[in-house]
C-alpha cells in the first residue's frame, strides 16, 4: 500500500530521466572518463529533468484549475447547477436499490437525456408544435427587424377561426410595431385567383405579400431576425406537426439567402400575378 501511495505522485518522465541520468554518469566513470565530471554531468541531466517535470505539471495543474473552473461555472448557473445537484441526488438514490435491472434502466434514461441535450448543443432542435417549447408563434412577440415565411399547406388555415383571428391578429400586430414580414405563398395560377381576397388581407395587415410556383418550394419555414430559423412539418389539413429550431450560423445564413433568390427570380406581387392570368 505504501509503495502504491508512492507511484501514484511519481511522473513516469520524471523516474526515467533520473535513471538516465544515473546511468549517464556510471557509463562515464566506468569508461574511464573524470568521476567528477561524470557526476556533474548526472546531476545537471538530473536537475534539467526535474524542470521538464516542473513544467510539465504546472501546464496539468493550470489545465486542471481551469477545467475547475469551468465546473464552477455550471454549477454557479440557477438553472444547470440546481439541475445537475438534483441529477447526482436523484441517481445517487436509484443506486441503493440492488437490482441490476433497474440500474441500467436508469442508465437508459440518462443517455437519453443527455442524447437531447447534445441535440440541443448541435443548434438543431425538433419539438412537437403544439407544445410549450414550440416557437413559431413565440417568434412574432420576439421579433425586432423581419419575419420570412414561407406557405406551402393548404389555405383553408386562413378561414379557420385561428388562422383568420388570433393568428392574423398577431400578424397586424408584429407588423405595427416595425418588423417587416414576407410571406411568400406557393400558389398555382387558379388558386392564386380563388384565395386573392385572403392575399389581400395579408397586405392589409401590414405583411408583404408575394407568390410563387408550388413547385419552387418543398417545405414551410420562417426566419426570424436572420438568426432563427424554424422548419415545419405540415399534415394533410395544414397543422403543423412538429418543427425544428435551428440556430447553425450557416444553416439560418443559407436558407435565407435561398429565400432572397426565390424572390428574385420567381416571386411575383399579387398584382402581378392577377395581371399575368
Amino acid at each position: 500500500m505504501r509503495l502504491k501511495q508512492i507511484t501514484h505522485w511519481l511522473d513516469p518522465i520524471l523516474l526515467i530521466g533520473l535513471f538516465t541520468s544515473i546511468a549517464i554518469g556510471v557509463v562515464m566513470v566506468e569508461t574511464g572518463n573524470d568521476t567528477m565530471s561524470g557526476l556533474i554531468i548526472g546531476l545537471l541531466s538530473a536537475i534539467i529533468t526535474l524542470l521538464i517535470d516542473a513544467i510539465a505539471r504546472i501546464h496539468k495543474a493550470e489545465s486542471s484549475f481551469k477545467e475547475a473552473a469551468g465546473l464552477m461555472r455550471i454549477f454557479s448557473d440557477e438553472v444547470v447547477g440546481t439541475a445537475l445537484r438534483g441529477l447526482a441526488k436523484v441517481y445517487e438514490e436509484i443506486a441503493r436499490y440492488d437490482f441490476d435491472h433497474y440500474h441500467k434502466i436508469a442508465d437508459a434514461a440518462l443517455d437519453e437525456c443527455l442524447a437531447r441535450l447534445r441535440e440541443i448543443a448541435s443548434g438543431s432542435v425538433s419539438v412537437l408544435s403544439k407544445s410549450p417549447q414550440a416557437y413559431g408563434m413565440v417568434g412574432f412577440y420576439q421579433a425586432q427587424r423581419n419575419i420570412k415565411v414561407i406557405h406551402a399547406g393548404p389555405m383553408q388555415f386562413w378561414t379557420s377561426d385561428f388562422g383568420s383571428g388570433k393568428y392574423i391578429e398577431l400578424n397586424r400586430a408584429t407588423a405595427k410595431r416595425g418588423v417587416q414580414i414576407t410571406r411568400i405563398f406557393a400558389l398555382t395560377s387558379e388558386q392564386t385567383k380563388n384565395y386573392v381576397a385572403i392575399l389581400k388581407e395579408q397586405e392589409k395587415a401590414g405583411i408583404r405579400v408575394l407568390i410563387v410556383r408550388p413547385d419552387r418550394v418543398d417545405h414551410e419555414f420562417m426566419i426570424f431576425d436572420d438568426r432563427i430559423l424554424v422548419d415545419f412539418d405540415v399534415d394533410d389539413k395544414g397543422e403543423y406537426r412538429r418543427e425544428k429550431i435551428i440556430l447553425d450560423p450557416a444553416q439560418v445564413k443559407r436558407t435565407s439567402e435561398q429565400f432572397q433568390q426565390l424572390i428574385d427570380r420567381y416571386a411575383k406581387s399579387i398584382k402581378d400575378s392577377i395581371s399575368a392570368m
